[in-house]
């Protein structure tokens, strides 16, 4: 390597460096952070059996609504500590399925599933340390603790008869909602792991939470793990 690109690089290290940290606000900066965005949330294993013997109902992801605000603090160059507290919608949903219950006779009866899913609403506080690895971009990691709100299952079941030509007779769908407030553990723990991207103050936020604890708190029955993506837009106010 010549001389000249022996004193080059040192320079354009050096520059790329400043760039870097240019990005970031200052040493000792306290910013306020609002933040609004979407949950893609599920409930691995939660699997539903809607009658003996049938093929239980599998959960799927679902989404949701995320809003709240952190508080940032730089505490070195390129390092910061950011608490937030965040109103975040998850659960999961199941696909349409049905079963048939009762055969009298020429008579098949049966039951028929939809729109069914488990609404959670939480407050999350989460506790990141972010690390900017280059010009506005972060990653970012920490613990989460969740404190439940409220819960609730919810589904369509419509009945039908089926004759021995399969003529279908449906009866009028029923809305159910069974709570479940009782059974929730109110206190839950994630560890949130992601990336972050800010351009003028404007924050593009990525993560995943990972579940540490059963959602539900019931004697002899092995709860599901929240497992919960987010994707949120915020703008930084520095005090």
């Amino acid at each position: 390597m010549s001389d000249k690109k022996k004193k080059l690089l040192p320079a354009v290290f050096l520059m790329m460096s400043t760039v870097a940290i240019a990005q970031q606000p200052g040493v000792g900066t306290v910013s306020i952070i609002p933040r609004i965005g979407v949950s893609l949330a599920n409930l691995p294993g939660d699997d539903i059996y809607t009658d003996e013997g049938t093929t239980p109902l599998s959960p799927r992801y679902k989404a949701g609504f995320l809003g709240g605000v952190d508080v940032d603090w730089q505490f070195m160059p390129n390092l910061s500590v950011m608490l937030g507290a965040h109103y975040v919608q998850q659960g999961c949903r199941y696909e349409n399925n049905s079963f048939e219950s009762d055969v009298s006779g020429n008579v098949v009866s049966g039951s028929g599933y939809s729109n069914w899913s488990t609404q959670l609403q939480y407050i999350n506080m989460p506790l990141m340390l972010n690390a900017y690895i280059g010009p506005g971009f972060a990653l970012k990691a920490g613990v989460q603790v969740g404190f439940a709100l409220s819960g609730e299952m919810k589904y369509d079941e419509m009945g039908y008869r089926k004759d021995k030509d399969n003529n279908i007779t449906y009866e009028e769908p029923v809305s159910r909602k069974i709570s479940l407030d009782k059974t929730m553990r109110s206190v839950v723990f994630s560890i949130p792991v992601g990336v972050s991207y800010e351009y003028s103050n404007v924050i593009l936020d990525a993560r995943y939470n990972i579940g540490l604890n059963g959602f539900q708190d019931i004697k002899d029955y092995k709860s599901s793990r929240n497992s919960v993506f987010t994707l949120s837009a915020a703008y930084r106010f520095e005090l």
